[in-house]
Order: structure tokens, then sequence, then C-alpha cells
């Protein structure tokens, strides 16, 4: 491009008229190659390197040249966009990237030079960004993406609006089936019409959804998902439980989790493992029990109005034989026995063992005393501890 004539090639008082004409030539030639050859704006805005003046579709990598300069690039696919070297396109030097496909765009500035303060820029699907080059190095001035069209809307790229996936509204989008795919967020559901729901949450329900991926969760990504009961006038009617699954569809793995409400319950096992409550107690004519969800059972029976204790054998004296009968609840197998006594008039004794106690009886025993004692005020209190499941 020729330079800009001189002010004195038309005003100088000894420029001849083919001077004249001459330095004219010259200055439609440099306002040609400045601003482009056929006048137009749109000509002169690309010639000129202004923001958005021209644009261009990138489908490979490639290298910016400094007739990008204020052109929109139109990239798609995976590739590498290299960038030159900032002192040769200069302090100012600018361009717009535009990540129209579904790839990853890798922005890689010169040598050893930054963009960011990084050895690489990566733009994502939907995502665009200003490119400006300082003369040492580049920055990079990233453009928000389209706001999402719904509530669930997952077009990568997308901007979310307050409620969109339940962040931030009154209620979460709902969830009609637990066994399809599902988005991370906040969510309701209404159990008569939600397929795969967790059955004991038979009511309204929220859910939160997450989506570990990565390895562990297998090829598919997997879910996580917490889902809660949303109304209960008791503690004991709330309910919260976990689902899982390692694919993306499927039937999720409910488990209840324990919390006030059903922290006492029915115990339960199923193949080994607790299906129910953590502890249960209960009570009946033969006495109270308790049982914990690892296989524990304790049982008291308390008997009163026991002996005389008044029968000569050797050095002491005993009652007569004691049943203890029946258990309030069924041992998996003979449990261990602890017997205790109590008289109120102080007439102290011990017990020995008459007979062994079985699953659901505790066997005999006798009262046994240094002295006789013809009274019948005694009270035993019987311990049983053992297992309710194997």
């Amino acid at each position: 491009m020729p330079s800009l004539p001189a002010t004195a090639a038309f005003t100088g008082s000894t420029v001849t008229e083919a001077q004249f004409k001459a330095a004219l030539s010259d200055l439609r030639a440099y306002l040609s190659g400045l601003m482009g050859a056929d006048g137009t704006p749109a000509t002169a805005l690309a010639t000129l390197g202004a923001a958005f003046g021209a644009h261009v579709a990138r489908t490979a990598a490639t290298t910016v040249t400094l007739a990008d300069r204020g052109r929109l690039i139109d990239a798609s696919g995976t590739w590498t966009l290299a960038l030159p070297a900032a002192a040769t396109a200069g302090a100012g030097f600018s361009f717009a990237l535009r990540n129209a496909g579904a790839g990853v765009i890798t922005i890689d500035p010169a040598g050893a030079e930054l963009i960011d303060g990084a050895a690489t820029l990566t733009l994502a699907a939907g995502r665009s960004a200003v490119i400006l080059c300082t003369g040492t190095a580049w920055l990079a001035v990233e453009i928000p993406g389209k706001v999402t069209a719904t509530a669930v809307d997952a077009t990568a790229g997308r901007v979310l609006k307050v409620g969109d996936f339940g962040l931030g509204s009154d209620y979460g989008p709902p969830i009609t089936d637990f066994t399809a795919e599902l988005r991370s967020g906040f969510w309701r559901f209404v159990e008569a019409g939600a397929i795969g729901y967790p059955t004991s949450l038979s009511y309204f329900g929220g859910a939160i959804v997450a989506r570990p991926g990565g390895s562990e969760a297998g090829a598919e990504g997997g879910h996580l998902v917490i889902a809660a009961r949303m109304s209960g006038a008791t503690k004991a009617a709330q309910r919260v439980q976990v689902g899982n699954r390692t694919t993306d569809t499927g039937a999720m793995n409910w488990t209840e989790l324990c919390h006030q409400g059903n922290i006492v319950g029915t115990v339960a096992d199923s193949g080994g493992v607790p299906s129910g409550a953590i502890i249960e107690s209960g009570s009946s004519a033969n006495g109270t029990y308790t049982k914990w969800a690892d296989g524990t059972m304790i049982a008291t029976k308390t008997l009163t109005g026991k002996g005389p204790v008044n029968t000569a054998s050797g050095a002491c004296f005993i009652s007569g034989g004691i049943d203890l009968g029946t258990l309030p609840v069924t041992f998996h197998a003979a449990p261990a026995r602890a017997v205790s006594t109590f008289s109120a008039s102080t007439n102290t004794c011990w017990h020995q063992g008459v007979s062994a106690p079985g699953p659901t009886s505790g066997g005999f025993v006798s009262l046994v005393r240094t002295t006789a004692y013809a009274g019948t005020d005694i009270t035993l209190t019987a311990t049983f501890i053992g297992r309710w499941k194997a």
C-alpha cells in the first residue's frame, strides 16, 4: 500500500497539474488499501479490522493471521487455534471467537507466551470470547452464552436463569420418572405420577440429584438421589431415602436413612443387612424386650411373691424350683441368663440354676440362703441376652 501523500503535494505553490493528479492517484491508492477498493462501508470495516466487521468459518486446526483482525471466527469441531506472536500481532490486535459446535476449541499462543496467564485456554461448546493482544501476551474476555429456554434446558453453554433445575426457585421442576436419565439439581415429585419413586415416600416429595461421574460410577455415569417426604404431622411420618445406580437409566436402589423419626421402630433383616429401624422395644404379659439392628436382643421379666427358702441343702437352705416361664420374645438360640433378687424385708438370698433357658423359656432356678426363711415376698428379676437373628 502506498504512503499517504504529503500536504505539500496538493498545496505547494509550484505543484503542477500533473503532480497534483499524481498526488490524487496516490491518495486514492492509499485509501483503497486502507479501507478497500469498492468504497462500501462493509468492505471498509472489514479492511480496517473493525470489531465483528467480517465473519469467517473454521472447522480444523489453523493459525490466526493479521487479516483476522476484528473478525468473528465461527469455529466448530475439536481442534487447536494457534495465535501469532504477540509482537507480530501488536498491541490492540483483537478478534472474536465463537464455538458453534459440540467440541472444544483450544487457543494456543505462540511459543511460551500466555493467554490469561496460562499456556492455553479452552472454549467449551456454545461459548464465545473476545481475544486481545497486549503486545507481549494475550487476554480473553468471555461472553455469556444464550439463556436457557426452559427450567430443564441442558444445552451446553447456556446461561442458567433463577429457578433452572430448582436453583433459587420456590418449587423445583417435577420428576415424572426416576428410572429415566436425570439431571443434577433440586426437584419435586408427586408419588402418584412418578415412575420408580421410593415407595415409602407416598406423598408429595422433594429430591436432590447428583451425577457423580467418573470410573467409580460405571461407564454410563450413574446417579445419586436424596429424596424426602415433604409432609407428615410427626417425625415418624417423615421419610428420607437415598437412591443410586451406576447407569444413566434403570431402577434406583433405594435405601432409607435413619433419623429421629425412625431410629426406634421394627428392626428387620434382609439377607444379613438391616432393613428396618435401629432399635425396637416392646412388652407383653411375660416381660419386656429390646432388639438392636445388629441382631442383639435383651429380654427382662420379673416374678414376685417367691419363697419360702427353708429346705435344708448342706450348710444352706433352698427354695423349690421356680419356673421363669415363657420369655416375652423368641430368641434365635438359647440366651445367657442373669437373675437378681430382692426382698422388702431385707431377707437377702441368691439363686442357683436348676435348668438352662431356651429360645422361648427362661428355665428353672431356686433361691439360696444361709438361714431358713418362711416368707414369700421375694422378687426375682431375670435378664436374658442373646440374638434375634443369626
